[in-house]
């Protein structure tokens, strides 16, 4: 029996060993300009825009333009809108029709606000409709390129090439925050916190984007942001992908297999991250592998426990295995394993996610955290399970 376990660890070690990025094979197009979800199905802006019902195994052409100079596509209230260079559609009744809309511009990002649909477009400026397109009108001026906009409650922010804006009055005044005077890619609201992607690395917010701290990220550009619970995924240019586990306190590179470094979008559906490069085209990967938890066997425990971490005391890595049993019901609760250092402040989330009945291991690493006792827990529901590490450099 000892035997038999001992060579299925190694055999996991050895899967997570070789874990990396899945290159997509039937998308067209190299270089992947945009992607968009629905909860259900994913939407690829590279030359045409390309459906898939089944998280990339297969995919249908939804929409040929006339230009194939693609910029985005967006979701609004069950509307897809595509920017085609200089012109614009929206479909109603998924692709099967589209309506071109009178906004001759090139457009990098459309937002549903205050029952307004608003244009992030070129030359400074942005453009407003109050009748889903029809008609537009153009907005006040924000000092550059819009290229990427975030709904917070009332306040709607504008990320242009060079800063960051907010308005509370629908566009008639605008904001320009202490994020940096540089361009900004994407914003992110993840819970209490804001994320910026910019020229200048990453940048956060705790107080609805009034005032702005560059993370220790560095001044990388950041091309396209994504989150889920606590973790934080960053698309570069030039440097691939990384990973925070820890809302941005610390990153690691997850760049396994991956075809090229410049990753100009990012969307996360069903537990499957998707990146689209510049020049190799879609690939994905399962969040299971970026945030480093593997399921070693499928055999469904009949209560929760935490095991001891191995080695321990260690340096920089050290081994956590916990287990799931079937919940109460059927249903799955979230599952939560995070750590904290000695006066109980928080310092990395590990998992924070649904998972199926079974056993799982993940790998902590220490690099970044000082020598000193920390403790790690578990919990999910009413299950609160804690034990102690001890990180020895």
């Amino acid at each position: 029996m000892k035997k038999l376990i001992f060579v299925i660890l190694i055999s996991i070690s050895f899967i997570n060993l070789n874990a990396q990025w899945i290159k997509l094979q039937n998308i067209a197009d190299s270089r992947i300009v945009d992607l968009e979800n629905d909860g259900i199905n994913i939407f690829v802006c590279a030359g045409k825009v390309y459906k898939s019902t089944n998280y990339g195994e297969d995919w249908s052409i939804y929409f040929s333009p006339q230009s194939y100079n693609m910029n985005s596509i967006s979701i609004i209230e069950n509307r897809l809108w595509v920017n085609d260079d200089y012109q614009n559609y929206y479909t109603t009744n998924d692709g099967l029709n589209w309506t071109q809309v009178n906004l001759h511009k090139m457009v990098y990002s459309f937002i549903s606000h205050n029952s307004k649909i608003f244009a992030g477009t070129e030359s400074w400026m942005y453009y407003i409709s109050s009748d889903y397109g029809i008609s537009w009108y153009q907005g006040g001026y924000v000092y550059d390129d819009v290229m990427c906009f975030l709904n917070l409650g009332n306040k709607l922010f504008a990320g242009t090439s060079s800063g960051l804006y907010y308005t509370t009055n629908d566009g008639q005044s605008w904001v320009l925050t202490n994020c940096p005077i540089a361009a900004i890619s994407e914003i992110v609201n993840n819970g209490s916190k804001l994320f910026a992607g910019t020229q200048l690395g990453i940048w956060t917010s705790i107080d609805s984007g009034i005032y702005w701290t560059q993370t220790n990220f560095g001044n990388t550009f950041i091309r396209s942001l994504e989150y889920s619970g606590h973790n934080i995924f960053a698309g570069t240019t030039y440097n691939g992908i990384y990973v925070s586990t820890n809302d941005g306190q610390n990153w690691i590179q997850k760049n396994e297999g991956i075809g090229n470094l410049t990753i100009l979008t990012l969307t996360l559906i069903n537990n499957i991250l998707f990146a689209g490069t510049e020049t190799s085209g879609l690939w994905k990967r399962p969040l299971s592998e970026l945030v480093n938890v593997s399921k070693l066997e499928s055999e469904i425990p009949l209560k929760f426990s935490l095991f001891q971490n191995s080695p321990n005391p260690f340096n920089p890595t050290t081994k956590i295995k916990f287990e799931v049993p079937l919940s109460k019901g059927g249903r799955q609760g979230v599952v939560s394993l995070k750590v904290f250092d000695i006066l109980g402040k928080e310092v990395a989330t590990l998992v924070n996610e649904q998972l199926a009945p079974g056993t799982y291991e993940l790998t902590f690493d220490g690099s970044n955290f000082a020598s000193g006792v920390y403790f790690y827990q578990l919990r999910s529901g009413d299950f609160v399970a804690t034990k102690k590490l001890i990180l020895l450099k």
